[in-house]
Formats: structure tokens, C-alpha cells, sequence
């Protein structure tokens, strides 16, 4: 925020949803062309809108399901960028979980570039990769990949089993994140993000910009949970408020 009073007039709005001007005016002791300029900042980062004599919250839309092909085909810049920032993270002998979705996969081909990466990862796409590129010791939730097979060996269940790693860094998706309802995912892969989250050292969170002030079905972690939020174009105003309010490190082109 630019003053304090704006992020504390956003904070108001935000618990009332709908606000008129001059309840704004009199709770703040400020003129109504203040008060019309201190809302047009606020409608500026997404999250307002200005009706009829006052301004209120946009409810947070929620998430049409697309199929892979569709998603891999949105945003591509933005995911190669998150994908680029996100693997600077990654250091040789590190033990990582890669979470499935289109922004993660972004990911593979700087990982290539590492020396002795265990990949725990439920994605397929990530497995098919990791065929060619033996330095990444890929393990999936059913098992141990064997590139000389293009076979799965072992036979673990993919959430039981998880207690038995110790993973140094997860790099998590997310259908929609808002800050009210956190990082949400589609029905399907609900215990497989939340005991991640668990048992990781360090969470990322990688969305790009289409994703902020959106929600799925399901809440998997709340964003407070995440150590790290890399994204492609800067977050509207309250979302960095609230990361940095709760030392969360956002990274961004």
C-alpha cells in the first residue's frame, strides 16, 4: 500500500464486504474525493469493485474444470518463467516433491541441469521426463521408476506410505488461491497435497497471475502453510500485504 490508510480502509471493506462512501468519509474523517481516490486504488488490485454509492468486495469466482491439454495451453509464458524461478531453488542431492499441474512441470528441464535430485512426484508427465535423464532419481507414489524398464518397482500406496519420506522441499499447484479460502484443488488429490505439506521442510506455492482471487472445491493448506509463493507478475496489494505480514517470500519475474 502506498499509506497506511489505504490498507486500512482495504482491511475495512474486507470485513463488511459492502461499504458506502459515506460511511468511508465519516469513519475515516476524510473528504469524498479522498475517499473516491483511496477507492479507486483499491478497485486497481482486484479484489473491489465500485457500485452504487460505494465499493464492496468481488467474490471470489470459482474454478471451471479444464482438462490438461486446455490448461497446458494457457499462460505459457508466465508457467516457463515460474517454472525457471522455481527451479533456482533446487540444489544437487536435494530430496524434492514435484506436485502435479501445468505450472510445476515448467520445472523438468532446469532440473536436468542438477546433479543426484531424488523426485518424489505423482505426476506422470514428470516420470515420462525423468526416462531421459538419469540424474534425477525419480520415485512415484507407486513405486520406484526404473529407467533402464520404463517400470515401477515396490509398491507403495500413495498416501499411507508418504510418513516413511523426509522431503527437503515441495513445490506445490494450485487451482485457485485466495486468501480467504488458501490454496485449492480439484476432488481426487486432496490427502496426497495435505500430508505433503506435512512432511516437507519447505513449501513453494507456484501460481501464475490467472490464479489469485480464485477458488476450487477443496481447501488443501491455508497460505499462511507456504514459505515461498513464486508467480509470474506481482500479486494484487493485499495478497503482498498478507505475505508479508506472515514472512512469506514471494518471488517473481
Amino acid at each position: 500500500m502506498k499509506y497506511p490508510r489505504l490498507r486500512e480502509v482495504e482491511e475495512y471493506v474486507l470485513k463488511r464486504d459492502f461499504v458506502s462512501l459515506d460511511e468511508l468519509c465519516h469513519t475515516f474523517g476524510k473528504s469524498k474525493n479522498t475517499i473516491r481516490r483511496d477507492v479507486s486504488e483499491l478497485v486497481k488490485n482486484g479484489a473491489f469493485e465500485k457500485v452504487y454509492g460505494g465499493v464492496r468486495t468481488i467474490k471470489t469466482p470459482m474454478v471451471i474444470k479444464q482438462s490438461f491439454v486446455d490448461r497446458s495451453a494457457m499462460y505459457q509464458a508466465g508457467k516457463q518463467s515460474i517454472g525457471a524461478l522455481a527451479a533456482r531453488f533446487v540444489a544437487d542431492n536435494d530430496i524434492v516433491f514435484l506436485d502435479s499441474g501445468t505450472t510445476t512441470l515448467h520445472m523438468l528441464p532446469h532440473l536436468a541441469e542438477r546433479s543426484n535430485v531424488t523426485l518424489l512426484t505423482n505426476n506422470l508427465h514428470a516420470i515420462n521426463f525423468c526416462l531421459e535423464h538419469p540424474n534425477i532419481n525419480a520415485i512415484s507414489l507407486g513405486g520406484q521408476l526404473n529407467p533402464a524398464t520404463a517400470s515401477f518397482s515396490s509398491n507403495y500406496s500413495p498416501v499411507d506410505h508418504l510418513e516413511n519420506f523426509n522431503i527437503f522441499k515441495a513445490f506445490m499447484a494450485a487451482t485457485g488461491v485466495s486468501i480467504e479460502k488458501g490454496a485449492t484443488n480439484t476432488v481426487g488429490e486432496l490427502a496426497i497435497k495435505k500430508k505433503i505439506m506435512e512432511r516437507s521442510d519447505v513449501c513453494y506455492l507456484l501460481v501464475d497471475s490467472s490464479k489469485f482471487d480464485r477458488s476450487a472445491l477443496l481447501t488443501y493448506a491455508e497460505l499462511s502453510a507456504f514459505h515461498c509463493v513464486v508467480t509470474d507478475t506481482e500479486p494484487p496489494a493485499r495478497y503482498l500485504t498478507f505475505f508479508r505480514d506472515n514472512g512469506i517470500q514471494v518471488m517473481m519475474k
